[in-house]
């Protein structure tokens, strides 16, 4: 965590949490009849209902823009983070709206650069830029670099929403828990994995960037039956989206961690900064609720197209909880206080502080 407000308040940077989210219940506005799904805690989408069978649904998220990775890198990583949520609803993401607050002293060679990259990856994804801001302000400072408004059209026979996983359902895992936090930390703490590591596991992890889109796993998955639920798996990692998916669907989850697939370069990383790869963002994993006669077809199209994938849990009656029993023993977890890529930057920089090397080999 960084110093400074987060920590006079007491309270975790990033993402808020269920108890945090009440506090907003008042400020959500008229209610409306064709709102078929509006703010709720683990969804990260909104939907209207239009007319002739037609659904909107939209995601909103912050521009990152990562300052130590090369800006064609930053920009790549930022556009797909921002179409994530929206793409899992399971009706391609059509418009995009950008809103770039800039610090002054972003060029405009920085600004073609970024613009540049957020054109081609839209075109790839048959996104069009419907309308936006862009400005340059004192007090703006990277790599919050404003905000992205995205928009899915379509047929609502095939709207996949969050909530509504059901009793029955298996949980399935397409992805590598804690990539992005692996990734993230070969920029931020570029020296210190070096020394320990080689620079040849650094670009190693690099060489990886495209794995932390959502896209690819979504065209995978697009048109197959039996796919009840959808949720990234961001901020505060493995557990922190079950627990999202649980509260918005109101269902308990049983986890099977254990058989998740853990990268070896993510397990050694871990080892060597001492975070959880359960508990860190895990940008690029999707997390999929689909009932118990449609997992084959499921992890068989997910196989065939070189995806890591797992049945890690299922979905049972009974208030939101979710609970593992990775160890042979069923235990309780809760909601991840802190996300792992912030707690293994706080203990370097803590050790650097004491003079301690936090590596080791």
């Amino acid at each position: 965590m960084k110093s400074g407000q987060g920590e006079r308040r007491g309270v975790a940077e990033g993402k808020i949490g269920y108890s945090a989210f009440r506090l907003l219940s008042n400020s959500f506005g008229a209610r409306r009849g064709d709102i078929l799904l509006g703010p709720r805690f683990g969804a990260d989408f909104g939907v209207v209902s239009l007319k002739g069978g037609i659904v909107m649904a939209v995601s909103t998220d912050p521009l990152y823009l990562n300052t130590k990775m090369a800006l064609r890198d930053s920009a790549w990583f930022a556009f797909h983070i921002a179409v994530a949520d929206v793409a899992l609803s399971g009706i391609p993401p059509s418009f995009m709206v950008l809103d770039w607050n800039l610090p002054p002293d972003f060029s405009d060679s920085d600004l073609r650069t970024v613009s540049g990259v957020f054109g081609r990856e839209s075109s790839k994804c048959g996104i069009s830029v419907l309308t936006g801001h862009t400005g340059r302000y004192e007090g703006c400072r990277l790599p919050i670099a404003g905000a992205a408004t995205c928009i899915a059209y379509g047929d609502a026979g095939r709207l996949i929403l969050p909530v509504s996983s059901r009793p029955g359902d298996v949980l399935i895992a397409a992805g590598t828990p804690a990539l992005e936090t692996a990734f993230l930390l070969s920029y931020e703490l570029e020296d210190l994995i070096s020394s320990a590591a080689g620079h040849s596991f650094i670009k190693g992890i690099r060489k990886r960037m495209t794995e932390l889109s959502v896209i690819d796993k979504v065209r995978v998955l697009s048109g197959t039956k039996g796919i009840t639920a959808m949720h990234d798996v961001s901020e505060r990692g493995f557990y922190g989206a079950v627990h999202e998916m649980s509260i918005a669907s109101g269902k308990r989850f049983s986890l099977r961690s254990s058989s998740l697939h853990i990268d070896s370069a993510v397990a050694r990383l871990s080892s060597l900064l001492g975070f959880d790869p359960l508990e860190s963002s895990s940008e690029g994993m999707v997390l999929i609720t689909a009932r118990s006669s449609a997992a084959s077809s499921v992890l068989g199209e997910l196989e065939r197209n070189h995806i890591p994938c797992s049945v890690c849990g299922k979905v049972e009656r009974g208030r939101p909880l979710v609970t593992d029993d990775a160890s042979g023993v069923k235990r309780r977890i809760s909601y991840p206080t802190e996300d792992g890529f912030l707690s293994a930057l706080a203990n370097c920089r803590k050790s650097a502080k004491l003079g301690d090397s936090p590596l080791a080999l």
